[in-house]
This record gives structure tokens, C-alpha cells and sequence, in this order.
């Protein structure tokens, strides 16, 4: 078995920010899983989007941010609302 396809079939829902949580949703990815990362847009989600360096003051997001959520898909979701699934 490929090392990419090992996790082919698993579904990851993360959410967490900061550190070890993406990082460990990110080695996920790399093996071949689906990873929903679920962020607030209450408190403009992972902190670690604002850590940019001066060199990088005019992205949007930081490089380390980019780094370890490159093979997510983000959603966007305050989970103290209720959702309306249709």
C-alpha cells in the first residue's frame, strides 16, 4: 500500500488551532485522509493566520498558517449557532 492512500477512506473533522492540533489534521492529509478544518468567524478563526513575519505583512494569512493547513478544506462555522443543513 502507497503511504499516500493509507488513510484514503478516513474523515477528519479538526478543530483545533494552534501548533500540535493542525499539524497532526495536516499529517492526516499527507497520508491520504479528508480533513474539514472548522474555524470561528467570530474571533477570525486560527490565531495562527495573524503570525506573519514582517517579511510577510502584506499576505493576508501566514506563512506557518499555510504551511500546516495546505491539504484542508475550511469551514467557516460558529458552532454556538445553530447550523440549517439543507
Amino acid at each position: 500500500m502507497n503511504k499516500k492512500e493509507l488513510f484514503t477512506d478516513l474523515k477528519v473533522v479538526e478543530l483545533a488551532g494552534v501548533l500540535a492540533g493542525p499539524a497532526v489534521g495536516m499529517f492526516f492529509a499527507e497520508l491520504g485522509a479528508t480533513v474539514l478544518k472548522v474555524e470561528n468567524p467570530s474571533n477570525n478563526g486560527d490565531i495562527t493566520r495573524s503570525w506573519r513575519l514582517e517579511s510577510e505583512q502584506e499576505n493576508t494569512q501566514s506563512a506557518y498558517y499555510s504551511s500546516v493547513n495546505y491539504k484542508k478544506t475550511i469551514l467557516w462555522a460558529d458552532l454556538k449557532t445553530p447550523m440549517i443543513l439543507k
